[in-house]
C-alpha cells in the first residue's frame, strides 16, 4: 500500500511538473512571436534635404538623398539602413507583403523617434499595387490612412511610389482623395 501511495504522489507531481514545463515553452514560443512580429531593431532617422509637406503623398520616384535618410519599405532588395524589402521569403530585413501591422508598427516607432529628436521622419511605401494585390483595396486603404494620420501627429511625410493605372475609376478617386 505504501508503495502504491508514493508512486501515486511522485506520479502527480510528475504531471504538475511536466505541465509546468509545457506552460513555460508555451509562453516562450508566444513572446517569441510577438517579438518577431514587432521591429525591435536600431534605426536612425537622419536629416532629409528636401522639403516635403506633412502627411500623405505620391510621387513618381524618390531622389537618393531622400532614400539615404528615410525608412523605405520596398519591393527592391537594397542594403542601405532603414531599407526593408516587401517579399514573402523571410531574413533579415524583410517584410511581408500581408504584415501592414509590422509596417505600421515600425513606420510609427522610426516617426516618434525623429519627432523626439526633432527631425522630420520620411516614410517611402514603394509598391502600393503589390501591397493591393497581397491584401486587397480595403486594407490598403485603412493602413495608408492610418499612417497618414500618424504622419500628421508626427511632422512626418509618407511618400508612397506606385502606379494607379491597375485601378478602377472608383479605385483611382479614393486613392488621390486619401492622397488630398
Amino acid at each position: 500500500m505504501a508503495l502504491f501511495l508514493g508512486g501515486y504522489f511522485f506520479a502527480r507531481e510528475y504531471v504538475r511538473l511536466t505541465t509546468a514545463l509545457f506552460a513555460l515553452f508555451l509562453a516562450y514560443v508566444s513572446i517569441k512571436a510577438f517579438l518577431d512580429s514587432s521591429f525591435i531593431g536600431e534605426f536612425e532617422p537622419s536629416e532629409v534635404k528636401l522639403e516635403l509637406n506633412g502627411g500623405l503623398t505620391r510621387m513618381p520616384s524618390v531622389p537618393d538623398d531622400v532614400l539615404d535618410g528615410a525608412l523605405v519599405f520596398s519591393r527592391t532588395r537594397e542594403e542601405r539602413p532603414n531599407w526593408f524589402w516587401i517579399t514573402k521569403l523571410s531574413g533579415e530585413r524583410t517584410i511581408s507583403p500581408t504584415n501592414l501591422a509590422k509596417m505600421l508598427d515600425t513606420a510609427v516607432k522610426f516617426m516618434k523617434r525623429a519627432a523626439d529628436a526633432g527631425k522630420n521622419a520620411v516614410v517611402v511605401i514603394d509598391g502600393l499595387e503589390y501591397l493591393i494585390l497581397e491584401n486587397g483595396f480595403t486594407p490598403v486603404m485603412k493602413f495608408l490612412s492610418t499612417l497618414r494620420d500618424y504622419a500628421l501627429l508626427n511632422g512626418a511625410t509618407v511618400i508612397v511610389t506606385g502606379d494607379d493605372s491597375f485601378l478602377d475609376e472608383r479605385g483611382r478617386k479614393i486613392l488621390r482623395r486619401l492622397f488630398d
